[in-house]
């Protein structure tokens, strides 16, 4: 499964169990930082989703 559909499958399973933070997920821009070594996995700067691997 690729980055982005984990991604996907991750806001929607959210928004069913926890609306009210998956409508604030959805309002956020994501942005790949594969290449920005100081993210590992994912962060968030209250505007932005920074993630890894959106492209593989």
């Amino acid at each position: 499964m690729k980055a982005e559909d984990m991604t996907l499958a991750t806001q929607t399973a959210l928004l069913w169990d926890h609306p009210f933070f998956g409508v604030l997920l959805l309002q956020l821009k994501k942005v790949d930082a594969t290449d920005d070594p100081r993210i590992e996995t994912m962060a968030t700067g209250g505007r932005t989703w920074f993630l890894q691997g959106m492209h593989d």
